[in-house]
């Protein structure tokens, strides 16, 4: 007879493939849409102009003030552009299929990451191939759920040098996750810190040879010249939704403000729980703190619904299908994805093992 452990661990994976069924589903229904591979495109026309020995990033954006949103835009550091700069000129839909099996299988290496129960790992796969954040940036062949899968494996090696090397990783790909170094710095983490400064540090050498110091001092003017950020089409952020609700200035500004003051006293107040909380809340906060709030960035509520059902709370599961949700109310999930972490019980209690128990 099957030991309760093996049960679950074997619902878990059937539950995971039935997830992943899904995906490979709506990628293949959705090839055809208009957005499919909007981001992919931006990656390769970066990639290609490595290749071709120059910047990664184009004349409008180096040249003055721009918006974000439209077509072929770089903005990430030069470390993206030069990852898949070898893949630049084989045929678009070898590299689409390519990118499209490498972002699921971080999706999936980032639920099967995560320091929580086997069970709670296959239905955050499932949910999240459910959940529209997933599903748009699975479409368009963004990197959140690459973010996702380097933030998972973060917390499941919280304050060791893998995580710290993880989380480097993921700030190269989205900068407002430096909340988690300051989170570190206000425990005294002086480690992890070192950890990380030093692995950014590799990264940023491991590009220098294909783009030099100018890739660098490019993205520099980039982030300079990003301009007008609120009221770009589909930016959830509170600003943009004050805007789009026709506030006069400068109260966008302000609400933004304000958002991002709440995102940082959510982190403050997630030091005072252990420090699984605490580390989920202020990857929340950081979506806060982001001018830009794409909706698949929401990817990232798969922690928290996570966490929250490790420790007892298992309806909190659900919580990636709020976005769903019409984009007025994004900003409130993204509220609620920071706040919610703090909902969770303590470790042990109802007779549950610590999440912290759970990382081998």
């Amino acid at each position: 007879m099957p030991t309760p452990q093996r049960r679950e661990a074997a619902i878990a994976t059937l539950l995971g493939l039935v997830g992943l069924a899904a995906l490979v589903a709506a990628w293949a229904a959705l090839r055809e849409s208009v957005g499919h591979d909007y981001d992919l495109a931006a990656y390769l026309g970066a990639a290609a102009r490595v290749a071709a020995g120059g910047t990664p990033y184009q004349p409008e954006t180096l040249g003055g003030p721009f918006r974000p949103g439209p077509a072929e835009l770089y903005l990430y550091p030069p470390g993206l552009a030069v990852l898949l700069a070898p893949f630049a000129g084989l045929p678009g839909s070898l590299v689409s299929a390519g990118w499209f099996a490498l972002r699921v299988g971080a999706l999936a290496a980032g639920c099967a990451l995560m320091p929580v129960r086997p069970w709670i790992r296959g239905t955050s796969l499932l949910v999240a191939a459910a959940s529209y954040p997933v599903l748009l940036d699975v479409n368009l062949g963004n990197v959140s759920v690459v973010v996702f899968a380097l933030t998972a494996a973060a917390w499941r090696f919280l304050d060791r040098p893998s995580g710290s090397i993880a989380v480097a990783a993921a700030l190269a790909l989205r900068p407002p996750l430096l909340v988690v170094v300051a989170w570190w710095a206000l425990r005294r983490r002086w480690g992890p810190i070192a950890w990380a400064f030093g692995a950014a540090v590799v990264l940023a050498a491991l590009a220098l040879p294909f783009v030099g110091l100018a890739g660098y001092t490019d993205y520099l003017v980039v982030v300079r010249n990003l301009t007008g950020m609120q009221g770009v089409p589909r930016n959830a952020d509170f600003g943009s939704l004050a805007l789009a609700a026709g506030l006069p200035p400068p109260l966008p500004t302000l609400a933004f403000i304000g958002g991002a003051l709440a995102g940082l006293g959510i982190m403050l107040a997630g030091l005072r729980r252990d420090r699984d909380v605490a580390f989920v809340t202020a990857v929340g906060a950081s979506l806060l703190l982001a001018p830009l709030l794409w909706v698949h960035y929401l990817v990232a509520l798969i922690l928290p619904a996570a966490l929250l059902a490790d420790r007892g709370r298992r309806w909190a599961i659900l919580l990636p299908l709020l976005g769903w949700l019409p984009e007025p109310f994004l900003p409130f999930v993204a509220m609620i994805g920071a706040l919610a972490p703090l909902l969770a019980a303590p470790p042990g209690v109802d007779e549950r093992q610590p999440v912290a128990d759970l990382r081998s």
